[in-house]
């Protein structure tokens, strides 16, 4: 007998109302609330500092995901990095597949993405207890010790010592991690318990690190002449169980070449996935080796490197990113075809493509590629870049972020509407002026090196952001409360000035930038 039409339509009307209450449950990225160390957020606890990780993004990759029209199904992150994206989408109720190459991102994505429940660590006494012997473990002089970490942290010899850690806590790091790879050898952890463990650890050795979120460098001393961040790099590293958010799908984690897995999707997944987004590396920098120390924790593979400092080892990169991982993406002369085979080779009903004007790809070759597939449309807005310190001033602070959505059912777009695209992110991003006064719009006033409070260099962006660059001199900071202390103060959409969202360190550089959206500012107007 069939069910009465009244209950289908009430069960149609609560996967729509599932649907939109899981919408409604991730919030935007703010500084504070959501910071990764604190919050209880799913999708931003315990991300790893990154260069290029969307968290700030979300919202238009939401419109994006919106505009397809899917409300369910399969999402395929192929370039996964800190696996916000990849969370952001289980949040919303897909089925993920999360996939990156790099070996510390497939750990991260196990513990936080293909997970739906905590590992019960069984043979160990359950979760509580293995954090707790980790946490407790004691510290041992090991491979992070000797490469990584000075002789004495009160005495450093800048010739010679790495400073990626205080030695306090890469002797806990090889303590723990050692502890972790005999619990691997005895069969005393699953797989997935690995991964769990693991990603809660890459947060934490991110967390202490003597650097400003990339492992190319570390700073000269702790924190630098400024002695930034000695809050975090100074503490003691302590491992924190991961959130966990069950979606009840089977989401999976892969680690391969994008390349080469896409041909493989439709058998995995066991059908055409609905959305696959797509985030390839920008630039030159190969996340291999920006993240080097963090794949060596993860592989514990110990590469053989002098324990101090010769030339060409200051960092101990170690060589895999080379010979094993080196990304077509990252070079000019290469990437546009890279990402032309990836395009080729997509079975999807949907792409979604996260890129910059600023990119290796030029913006009408992508456009190009990416409708020759379908049809395409764009949501886009500008975005404060990143910098490695607050205290270095950029001269271009912003470019202009998009998601290029492809609809592979629709018709290949026009080279008309191609060239419309393109035109419309150039004119975006030449509305950015250029600090310095190398590029400015009528009317814009000079920063005077002297006094910037007197003729602050402003920058006007799009009627709704500003951004204010100043290098205040010690007598400047005399006037404003609470020196040495962050102070954020109301954003003002109509006059900026009124109200400064100031961020400010030490008694030397400070930065101002806000990238808040009109709704914030209601919000906190309120």
């Amino acid at each position: 007998m069939k069910p009465p039409l009244s209950a289908f339509l009430i069960g149609l009307l609560s996967i729509d109302i599932y649907w939109v209450s899981i919408m409604n449950k991730w919030k935007k990225h703010h500084p504070r609330k959501t910071a990764a160390r604190d919050t209880k957020e799913y999708v931003y606890a315990q991300l790893i500092p990154y260069i290029g990780n969307k968290r700030k993004l979300l919202d238009i990759i939401n419109d994006a995901v919106e505009l397809t029209g899917v409300k369910k199904g399969t999402f395929v992150d192929l370039f996964s990095g800190s696996t916000v994206v990849a969370r952001f989408a289980k949040q919303l109720g897909f089925r993920v597949l999360s996939n990156d190459w790099e070996p510390y991102s497939e750990q991260i994505a196990i513990g936080t993405v293909v997970l739906n429940e905590v590992p019960k660590f069984t043979k160990l006494g359950g979760c509580e207890n293995v954090f707790k012997i980790l946490n407790d473990v004691v510290p041992i002089e090991g491979y992070v010790t000797k490469h990584l970490c000075p002789s004495d942290d009160e005495n450093l010899n800048h010739e010679s010592d790495r400073l990626f850690y205080m030695r306090k806590n890469g002797m806990k790091i090889d303590a723990m991690r050692e502890l972790i790879s005999t619990w691997v050898d005895e069969g005393k952890i699953t797989s997935l318990e690995f991964g769990f463990i693991m990603a809660s650890f890459m947060y934490s050795a991110s967390y202490v690190s003597n650097t400003s979120g990339v492992f190319k460098g570390f700073h000269r001393g702790w924190g630098g002449s400024n002695g930034t961040a000695q809050y975090r790099i100074c503490s003691d590293i302590a491992l924190r169980p991961s959130i966990i958010l069950n979606n009840g799908k089977k989401n999976l984690s892969t680690r391969q070449d994008a390349g080469k897995l896409v041909h493989n999707l439709t058998d995995i997944l066991e059908g055409i996935p609905d959305i696959i987004y797509l985030d390839p590396p920008y630039n030159q920098h190969p996340y291999g080796s920006n993240y080097h120390v963090l794949n060596t924790i993860t592989l514990w593979d110990k590469p053989d490197f002098p324990e101090k400092i010769t030339r060409g080892t200051k960092s101990a990169i170690r060589l895999d990113w080379r010979t094993e991982r080196r990304s077509a993406y990252n070079y000019e002369r290469k990437a546009s075809q890279e990402f032309q085979e990836l395009i080729d080779n997509i079975s999807a009903k949907f792409i979604l493509t996260s890129y910059s004007t600023e990119g290796n790809i030029p913006l009408e070759t992508m456009m190009e590629i990416l409708g020759s597939k379908g049809s395409l449309r764009v949501v886009k807005r500008e975005y404060v870049r990143y910098r490695v310190s607050p205290t270095r001033l950029s001269p271009k602070p912003r470019n202009v972020e998009f998601v290029v959505i492809t609809d592979t059912n629709g018709k290949p777009e026009s080279k008309e509407n191609i060239k419309e695209i393109v035109a419309d992110l150039r004119r975006i991003d030449s509305e950015i002026i250029v600090v310095g006064g190398k590029k400015k719009k009528d009317g814009d006033s000079t920063g005077d090196a002297e006094n910037p409070l007197k003729y602050p260099n402003l920058l006007y962006i799009r009627n709704d952001l500003w951004t204010l660059y100043d290098s205040m001199s010690n007598s400047d900071m005399d006037m404003f409360e609470g020196k040495n202390k962050p102070r954020r103060l109301l954003y003002h959409a109509e006059n900026p000035l009124k109200y400064l969202n100031l961020l400010y360190k030490r008694n030397d550089s400070r930065t101002l930038h806000d990238s808040m959206s009109n709704s914030e500012i209601s919000e906190s107007e309120e």
